[in-house]
């Protein structure tokens, strides 16, 4: 009973603040705001800190420390049921750890056992390694074993085929995708252009 007294009291003081604010009374909102104004000049009264300054050593133990927690939240993503939490990882985690701790990854890949997280995190590295750094992502895939190493390639290439076309067919022929069935038309799609810009 509280709580719909305090709803009614809410919702009456909100009408009142609207029908106060109406332009009707004359009031019209400015059409241009006024300029920010500039930041007061620094003060010249210093104070000493008493924190002192993390030394070089402090500071890469941290940095290991958050790329660690990094690595963590990524591996109970991809092996947790949590779709939206995943694919928070994929896009927020996955893409930091490629580029500057990538054998985490790499390790973390290496350790899971055959199954669909480890297909998942394949395919994600593919994705993100080969739009960001392709020579690190091709030499990834030489490490993987056959199947592993054609899918990861195949999904690389349908990746880059819109935005890097030279690059997507780099990974067909270093891979040997030129025959598969699913890149057939894609790959000849991707090269009509140099075939009809060359010279008779």
């Amino acid at each position: 009973m509280r709580n719909k007294a305090l709803t009614s009291i809410f919702a009456a003081t909100l009408f009142s603040l609207s029908a106060a604010c109406s332009s009707e009374d004359g009031y019209k909102r400015p059409k241009v705001w006024p300029k920010p104004t500039d930041p007061p000049p620094a003060s010249p009264i210093y104070h000493d800190v008493a924190e002192t300054p993390l030394t070089e050593e402090e500071v890469d133990r941290a940095a290991g420390e958050y790329y660690s927690i990094l690595e963590t939240e990524l591996e109970r993503a991809l092996m947790g049921g949590d779709l939206v939490r995943r694919e928070t990882v994929f896009v927020h985690i996955l893409p930091e750890l490629l580029q500057v701790e990538p054998d985490r990854v790499v390790g973390m890949h290496a350790r899971l056992k055959p199954g669909e997280p480890r297909t998942t995190l394949c395919s994600e590295i593919a994705q993100l390694w080969a739009s960001s750094d392709p020579p690190a992502a091709a030499r990834w895939m030489r490490t993987l074993e056959a199947d592993e190493r054609r899918s990861a390639a195949m999904t690389a290439v349908t990746t880059l085929a819109p935005w890097e076309p030279r690059a997507a067919l780099k990974f067909a022929d270093e891979f040997g995708l030129e025959k598969e069935e699913g890149l057939r038309k894609l790959l000849t799609s991707l090269r009509r252009p140099q075939v009809d810009a060359a010279p008779n």
